[in-house]
């Protein structure tokens, strides 16, 4: 739904780039282990479905409840270092025991020290991810499917009485499904309670499934810039703008 038109720079923090990478080759490891766990503890320890049920049942239900206090005490006594630090770390010391483990109840100690990292990393993590971030780029949404993001508006503050809608996607797997119209409706909250009248979008003249998307989403066109790709390779084309009211 984005149009072509050339982009933005924005400029992303050094900390958000560092716990992006650090969560992804976290993410990678914990996908690689996680997804034989099973296979191990049936094949390997002949473990009976009650065992890895257990196994599964306990550490996931350990990550939400440390989710969940992780948050509280990052927002009461401001830890938010340490606590990211103490899950990063539980998750690192915890994955090699998975490899060593000669019985069932070494997974399940390897399994509840892994999910407790993980609940104690994801809210102060977030957390020092807006606090890093510029206000001019910190009004995202996105849209979330289990643990796959599938859809992602970026917005835009500025001096007029319009937030921007500076980026809309949504993944073709997740298309048809009312996901973009969803993300214009939190992008139009964010707007108001920011205090903006509404919110804008540009699109070239030439996306049509963009302009008549926009016009779906009950956005009116405000005006035209014909003059935006003048000396350029897109010379020809122009940009229309679209309009939505709170």
């Amino acid at each position: 739904m984005s149009s072509d038109r050339p982009a933005i720079k924005i400029r992303i923090p050094r900390t958000v780039w560092v716990l992006g990478f650090v969560s992804l080759l976290m993410d990678i490891s914990s996908e690689m282990i996680h997804a034989l766990l099973p296979l191990f503890m049936a094949g390997t320890l002949g473990a009976s479905a009650i065992w890895i049920g257990l196994v599964e049942g306990i550490g996931e239900g350990t990550a939400l409840i440390a989710k969940v206090f992780s948050g509280v005490v990052a927002d009461r006594f401001g830890h938010k270092k340490r606590l990211v630090f103490a899950g990063y770390f539980l998750g690192v010391i915890s994955k090699p025991v998975f490899a060593l483990a000669g019985s069932m109840p070494v997974v399940l100690a390897a399994r509840f020290f892994d999910r407790i990292g993980k609940g104690l990393r994801g809210a102060p993590r977030d957390a020092i991810v807006a606090d890093v971030t510029d206000e001019s780029i910190r009004g995202a949404t996105g849209g979330a499917d289990a643990e796959n993001c599938i859809g992602l508006a970026i917005m835009q503050e500025g001096f007029f009485k319009y937030m921007y809608l500076y980026d809309l996607k949504v993944s073709a797997a997740a298309r048809g499904r009312g996901i973009g119209m969803k993300l214009i409706e939190r992008a139009k909250e964010l707007a108001q309670e920011k205090g903006y009248r509404g919110i804008y979008v540009i699109a070239q003249d030439n996306n049509l499934g963009a302009c008549l998307f926009y016009l779906k989403c009950g956005f009116r066109i405000g005006g035209f810039d014909t003059e935006v790709y003048r000396g350029t390779a897109q010379e020809g084309k122009s940009d229309i703008i679209f309009y939505l009211d709170c």
